[in-house]
């Protein structure tokens, strides 16, 4: 499975998967070749320095997006500081609203471990000749399985035991039946780090290194499953100082939220003490927000768009990329033909290539009803 430092694996696993899909976006994006996953003629593996500065294209664009969208373009957990200026009205009745729309719920990460080094079966699905299919297999009676999230292994290269940067991604999670959960993915996706670490050969600086689809051992085994759930035992906290509170000069209450339009972000703060709000200057947030995810990936409305607005911020071509996927690639590079430009693209604050007049169409869609504007 792709990863990088600089974003979390599940866009960036997206743009290998759109923009290699008339090849075999599994395989090459994850740096693996071999029977039924051959390289094309003029195309060749993708090695981790240009992940990382595919990603680094898509930090920038899904910013630019979400910063119009007013929200993540998928549930991400968020902190954020209010600024409360003195009114007449008590601080609990007052309507605050968060920088991001899409509030789900206030809380903050929190996960569990539900099993270590949990064995995964390789097989046979969609290819005659070589396993292309990993399932994993959890006994488990109570936890819902949008929470269960499988990460790779600090003993297969992880920086830390369930860091969100070493997720796998993307996977089907479903009950089968009362005591277990079933857990699919492609087998690609669970290369050893180790690999990807090793970018050429040491034969050749040239030759670039990659797993094999037919050698065991260039896939790991087990992994690490968790439970990934809102903590919300401290959303909201609200501090100052009044001496209202016990005659203390600095106050720090733990508030319990109440949602007016989570669509919005507006809510209201409600604690104790609700007349003893002249001290009371901000106000901490720990939320999550973000557009739903479709199918346990993000919505394509909004992976396909950033997806193509990143590709305006990378290099002019990045070596991999076969004719097929460069044409692809291009095109969103392209300027937009006059002809194809409506008057709500000409203020564009994306620019004029074809992949920023298609993320802003999008963001004008989703935007609809809403005030338009960067956060």
């Amino acid at each position: 499975m792709a990863v990088s430092p600089y974003i979390q694996p599940e866009l960036l696993n997206e743009w290998g998967r759109y923009m290699e899909a008339d090849g075999r976006p599994e395989w090459w994006f994850n740096q693996v070749s071999g029977e039924d996953a051959e390289i094309s003629s003029g195309a060749t593996v993708y090695i981790q320095f240009e992940r990382d500065f595919i990603a680094q294209g898509l930090v920038d664009a899904r910013a630019n997006m979400e910063n119009y969208l007013r929200s993540p373009i998928a549930p991400r957990y968020v902190t954020e500081t209010l600024s409360i200026d003195e009114c007449d009205t008590p601080l609990p009745y007052q309507y605050l609203q968060t920088k991001w729309r899409n509030v789900i719920e206030f809380g903050e990460r929190a996960s569990t471990l539900l099993e270590a080094d949990v064995n995964i079966v390789y097989s046979s699905v969609a290819l005659p000749n070589i396993d292309d299919t990993a399932t994993i297999t959890l006994t488990d009676t109570e936890t819902d399985p949008d929470e269960i999230q499988v990460f790779f292994r600090v003993a297969d290269g992880a920086d830390s035991a369930g860091d969100e940067y070493w997720r796998i991604y993307p996977l089907r999670v479903v009950r089968t039946n009362a005591s277990t959960i079933t857990i699919t993915g492609h087998r690609s996706l669970f290369v050893q780090p180790s690999i990807w670490g090793n970018e050429y050969t040491q034969v050749s600086g040239l030759v670039r290194n990659f797993a094999t689809t037919t050698i065991a051992g260039d896939f790991i085994t087990q992994v690490d499953i968790y439970r990934v759930y809102t903590d919300t035992t401290n959303g909201v906290t609200v501090k100052g100082g009044s001496t209202a509170y016990n005659n203390a000069d600095d106050v720090s209450a733990i508030a319990t939220p109440r949602f007016v339009d989570a669509d919005n972000g507006i809510f209201q703060a409600r604690f104790d003490y609700p007349s003893a709000t002249s001290g009371i200057d901000t106000v901490e947030l720990k939320y999550l927000a973000g557009f739903p995810l479709v199918n346990q990936r993000i919505d394509r409305r909004l992976a396909i768009p950033t997806i193509r607005l990143s590709n305006t911020y990378l290099p002019e071509k990045i070596k991999p990329i076969y004719d097929i996927t460069f044409g692809r690639f291009a095109r969103d590079r392209e300027a937009t033909p006059r002809d194809e430009l409506q008057m709500a693209f000409l203020n564009n604050p994306f620019g004029l290539k074809r992949g920023q007049v298609l993320a802003w169409r999008e963001v004008l869609t989703l935007t609809k009803g809403f005030r338009i504007g960067a956060v």
